[in-house]
């Protein structure tokens, strides 16, 4: 009898799920996605990616509402923000590594080249996007919240 009603207390600590909000990540997700877009593809930048992750995660944490979880919208967002640039980090890889003389310009080399550089720029520049769009999710969560008139102003 003690082990069942162990079992059920320690099966609803443990449960957690990640609560976010739709719209406002889908948002966020766009912006994370046009920004990085054009950062990779027109301007031929991707160390642009990290200012379109803090714009797609703020965007996220400035559409959900007062009690939304922004910080987590803001991850999501940017998650989702890279996942569907993923074809745009592949055209630019597959471009700009195939440039070299020595890479050859068959198709086999176009696509092998193009989505190890792809991956690479997931693994590489992922983790701290994500991390950028949590923050400033938080920050702007931080900011939405604050009292309108600070008590030092009088």
């Amino acid at each position: 009898m003690l082990a069942s009603a162990t079992a059920h207390i320690v099966s609803d600590i443990v449960t957690s799920s990640l609560d976010f909000e739709w719209r406002p990540v889908l948002q966020g997700a766009a912006v994370t996605a046009v920004c990085g877009t054009v950062a990779v593809l027109a301007f031929g930048r991707p160390g642009w990616l990290f200012p379109a992750s803090v714009l797609g995660g703020a965007t996220a944490g400035l559409r959900g509402g007062y009690y939304s979880q922004s910080a987590t919208n803001g991850f999501v967002g940017v998650g989702l923000g890279l996942l569907a640039m993923l074809p745009a980090l592949f055209a630019f890889r597959a471009t700009y590594l195939t440039a070299f003389p020595r890479a050859g310009s068959g198709a086999v080399e176009f696509v092998f080249l193009g989505s190890i550089g792809a991956m690479a720029d997931l693994a590489l520049r992922g983790p701290m996007m994500l991390f950028l769009g949590y923050i400033s999710g938080a920050l702007v969560a931080r900011v939405k919240t604050a009292p309108e008139a600070s008590p030092r102003r009088g």
